[in-house]
């Protein structure tokens, strides 16, 4: 027996099973509610008894906050793949999944799955929800583009990017009331490949008002999103720059010079990754921002 001060815990959305060694207290195997002070009387309880790790399934997400208390308690926890438990051979059918996992533990057959230490876990927490952020404002865009096709505006087919600069005026201008196809080709960038007079062409619709609501609305949408994906992304800066530490030098171009095509960030991440990582990454081919952050978490 390698751990004989452990403790198994059943994991359930509304209450969790606790075994502990039976010549430890007279009523080994308890229940407890997944409200917080039920957590805090399953960790003192615990303590009380002097458990020393513990062992748990990783269930959903019903895990995570008995992992942080348990760990704030300055026990240690193993958080246990359910399918490795099930597989170690002579488990007899009378005895509870929680009593399994003390068992196990405190023989040294169970693996703790790798959980990061609290920096890169907020990084993760913080740079995951903007990946959701980017899938849910990538739909907004598609609602806006299939409005334009309704009325028969090939904007998308002019522009390379219907949320790029070009495009962006152009549809801010329909949305204010601006129905002349040439007043609208003259808000092009001057770095967009068509000439006006294509973008005119593209834009000679039959604007409908309902159409022109659900334009509306999209566009508004994907700005509500790009304003939430910015705030995730100065967040993430503020874990990534505790990170760095020392080694983090304040780069010459200033945040809103850096625009990545696509998921633009809203700041330069290019002299963090380098600090963090000891080289430029961005600098390899099909390497960008978010897959190196993703890389580092």
């Amino acid at each position: 027996m390698v751990n004989p001060r452990s403790a198994g815990i059943d994991i359930g959305s509304r209450f969790h099973i606790v075994a502990v060694p039976a010549e430890l207290d007279d009523d080994p195997v308890r229940k407890f509610t997944s409200f917080t002070n039920d957590l805090k009387s399953m960790a003192e309880w615990l303590l009380a008894i002097d458990i020393k790790t513990v062992a748990m399934e990783s269930t959903g997400i019903y895990w995570d906050p008995l992992y942080e208390m348990l760990v704030e308690y300055g026990i240690e926890v193993y958080l246990v793949n359910a399918r490795h438990a099930k597989n170690v051979p002579g488990r007899k059918t009378d005895i509870s999944d929680a009593q399994w996992l003390q068992q196990l533990h405190s023989y040294g057959l169970v693996r703790a799955s790798f959980q990061p230490d609290p920096c890169i876990a907020k990084l993760r927490a913080y740079f995951r929800q903007r990946d959701v952020l980017v899938r849910y404002r990538s739909s907004h865009q598609q609602h806006m583009q299939k409005a334009l096709m309704q009325m028969n505006l090939q904007l998308h087919h002019v522009v390379k990017d219907i949320t790029g600069l070009t495009a962006l005026r152009i549809i801010d201008a329909i949305l204010s009331g601006e129905r002349d196809a040439e007043k609208l080709a003259a808000l092009r960038d001057r770095r967009c490949k068509e000439s006006e007079a294509t973008i005119a062409d593209a834009l000679n619709g039959n604007y409908q008002e309902e159409h022109l609501f659900e334009l509306k609305v999209a566009v508004e949408m994907f700005d509500a999103y790009s304003v939430k994906i910015q705030e995730c992304e100065l967040a993430g800066q503020v874990v990534l720059n505790d990170l760095a530490e020392d080694d983090y030098v304040e780069p010459e171009k200033q945040a809103s010079d850096w625009r990545i095509r696509g998921n633009g960030f809203s700041f330069n991440p290019q002299a963090l990754i380098t600090a963090l990582a000891g080289q430029d990454l961005l600098s390899l081919h099909g390497l960008g921002p978010a897959t190196v952050i993703t890389l580092i978490q």
